[in-house]
């Protein structure tokens, strides 16, 4: 588990590093043109929810809560866009990073019984 924290950790520091000169409003920008050339409509929404990924009447939709933070909307399109097949479309380097490092799963506070 340690490990695995430790790698996590690690990429987060690393995508937020290189995130640098960027500012969140930048970033959730290049996000939204990543969104629209894998032909994903955004929608932003207010309401009791977070957002992510979906498919309504045949086509896939983003839904994104408009009244969170940017971090947060930004980690929420990363965390969905890791599950995403990305290799026909180019993508920064910045945005691969923060992508992948939001895929790693989040170590369990859980302990083994």
């Amino acid at each position: 588990m340690v490990g695995k924290c430790l790698a996590w950790t690690e990429n987060q520091a690393r995508a937020a590093d290189l995130k640098e000169g960027m500012t969140d409003r930048e970033i959730l920008e290049k996000l939204e043109e990543l969104l629209a050339r894998l032909e994903i409509d955004l929608v932003r929404e207010q309401g009791e929810f977070s957002g992510g990924l979906c498919r309504i009447g045949g086509e896939n939709r983003f839904i994104l809560n408009r009244t969170l933070p940017l971090p947060q909307q930004i980690g929420i399109l990363c965390r969905d866009l890791a599950t995403v097949d990305l290799s026909r479309v180019y993508v920064l380097p910045v945005l691969r990073e923060m992508i992948q490092a939001a895929a790693l799963p989040r170590p369990s506070l859980d302990r083994p019984s």
